[in-house]
């Protein structure tokens, strides 16, 4: 049914294991019953807060603490009940999650709600990122500004749209530049004024057969939430337990990939410079077009080495092909 624990990497053998049996976890069978340590359906990435030593863990409406040195559960068993987590962040005045509630706030002691009532998002919510206890979450087609020592929410801008029908996936803060992305899409805001900085779209290359394939699998994996809550915490140097690869998520026609500075997008190009399907690098800072790698291929096979500037993909079959990111 999916285990939690820590292992001696030199030797492999557990240095303990979570105890699931308070816990009533059902066993899976024909598709159905609990993955605890698995992260479907939307569940946020487990945290790390190194300063506690603890660990952080969404299962089904609930959030446990584990205790990272032990593997011990810190709270009661009935401390919370949330609802499904989407989004854990730790910070000095407790745990902030998101749940289809709104956002709570949750003692660290004691795994109790610290408010009374959650600030609701509005619509399903999604896309939460912070900044020194200030946190940015997307709402609806808004974008709401939350302070969590005061509890005060005000929105920094509203009526946010994608052209091309395109749907938010991604939201992160560089160097004071609120940061919102889908597959095609990405908007730069600044984050006191609200004001749009730049706006940047690349039309869908089309969906072919094999794309659906890919995107019906993908769903049934993970939901934007979880990728969020992923990139958020490999942005800040948190390690996790489950990865999800960048070319698991980057095939098909209208996925993007995010890795570093920069948006990987797929498009057809038909420009004087670029000719065919391919893949557009983004800055994300600028949203100017730093490159364009035309590929073939409506449905690209790729992977990014932003940190050797390389670009890998496949251009059939059985070869691959390795270029300059740059």
């Amino acid at each position: 049914a999916g285990q939690l624990g820590e292992f001696n990497l030199a030797t492999g053998e557990p240095v303990w294991q979570f105890d699931w049996t308070p816990y009533k976890v059902k066993k899976r069978k024909d598709g159905k019953g609990d993955l605890p340590s698995y992260p479907i359906n939307g569940y946020a990435i487990m945290k790390l807060d190194n300063e506690s030593n603890t660990l952080y863990f969404p299962f089904r409406e609930k959030l446990i603490a584990v205790d990272s040195k032990t593997g011990k559960a810190k709270w009661d068993l009935k401390a919370n009940k949330p609802g499904q987590v989407f989004d854990i962040y730790v910070t000095d005045d407790g745990i902030v999650i998101r749940t289809l509630k709104g956002i709570m706030l949750i003692d660290k002691e004691t795994g109790a709600s610290k408010w009374d009532k959650p600030i609701k998002v509005k619509g399903t919510g999604g896309l939460l990122v912070n900044n020194e206890g200030t946190f940015y979450v997307v709402s609806k087609k808004s974008i709401e500004k939350i302070d969590i020592a005061s509890k005060k929410s005000t929105s920094l801008v509203e009526k946010i749209k994608f052209e091309g029908d395109d749907s938010f996936s991604g939201l992160e803060l560089i160097d004071g530049i609120v940061i919102l992305y889908g597959s095609q899409n990405i908007i730069g805001i600044d984050k006191g004024s609200g004001k749009i900085l730049f706006t940047t779209y690349y039309k869908a290359p089309g969906v072919s057969l094999a794309t659906i394939a890919q995107n019906v699998a993908l769903a049934g994996i993970a939901m934007t939430a979880t990728y969020n809550s992923y990139d958020n915490n490999k942005r800040a140097g948190n390690k996790t337990y489950y990865q999800y690869t960048p070319a698991m998520r980057s095939s098909g026609g209208s996925h993007t990939t995010e890795s570093g500075k920069s948006l990987y997008i797929n498009t057809k190009f038909k420009d004087s410079d670029a000719q065919g399907f391919g893949i557009a690098k983004v800055n994300k800072k600028t949203g100017e077009t730093t490159k364009k790698f035309v590929i073939g291929s409506r449905d690209p096979i790729y992977d990014v080495d932003e940190n050797n500037g390389n670009i890998f993909y496949a251009n059939d079959k059985k070869t691959m092909t390795i270029v300059s990111s740059n």
